[in-house]
């Protein structure tokens, strides 16, 4: 059973199937925004676990203003709250990461 415009009901295969498209456009986003913002805050020795925070939620709204364009975003779009949820809690990901890889290599 498909998903329509019209209907609510949930497909899980088409879920799965559309997964991989969204996380290249995620990706375009993160390297557009995310690695320059990274660069700049190792240069400025800022490189911590609220600066990824607040970088992720950056480039969640970031992103979320890219994946729309060239049609008209609203603002509660760039800023919904899952979005902007889910971009910190993927800093702090990326932080911790970093963190680790960064103690075994030493």
């Amino acid at each position: 059973m498909a998903t329509s415009a019209g209907t609510t009901t949930f497909d899980a295969f088409l879920f799965v199937a559309w997964m991989p498209i969204g996380y290249i456009f995620a990706l375009i986003g993160e390297l557009l925004l995310g690695a320059p913002l990274l660069l700049l805050l190792w240069r400025l020795r800022l490189v911590s676990w609220w600066s990824a925070i607040g970088g992720g939620i950056l480039v969640a709204a970031g992103s979320s203003l890219l994946i729309r364009l060239p049609t008209l975003v609203r603002i509660s779009d760039v800023f919904a709250t899952n979005n902007l949820i889910i971009g910190g809690l993927s800093g702090l990901c990326f932080w911790l990461c970093w963190r680790l890889a960064d103690r075994e290599s030493k």
